[in-house]
């Protein structure tokens, strides 16, 4: 997973790093300093516990085509995450799409 110190710096494999400083760390480590770190990016926690907005593009690329929701030419962040949203108000289903992941 990805962490940064939030208040205070750490120490962490012989390194110190400072708030805003992001690195990598595994999870005994983080179990170590959990109350001063803020995890960044965890990509040992599957992509349907994530929120939405913490997806990577690949992830949420996957859960679009998993719920048969249409990208258009969306490629970017920002723009698949509106067509997801969009999808997910407009189709009735909390996902956008049938609901039982086969195509329409």
């Amino acid at each position: 997973m990805i962490v940064t110190p939030n208040l205070i710096a750490v120490n962490h494999n012989g390194h110190r790093y400072v708030p805003g400083e992001e690195f990598e760390i595994d999870r005994a480590g983080y179990a170590r300093i959990a109350g001063h770190l803020d995890v960044i990016d965890d990509e040992d926690k599957p992509a349907a516990e994530k929120p939405l907005e913490k997806q990577s593009v690949a992830e949420l690329k996957a859960y679009a085509e998993l719920h048969n929701i249409d990208l258009g030419d969306a490629d970017k962040k920002p723009a698949i995450l509106a067509a997801i949203l969009a999808a997910q108000q407009a189709g009735g289903a909390p996902n956008g799409g049938t609901g039982d992941g086969d195509q329409q």
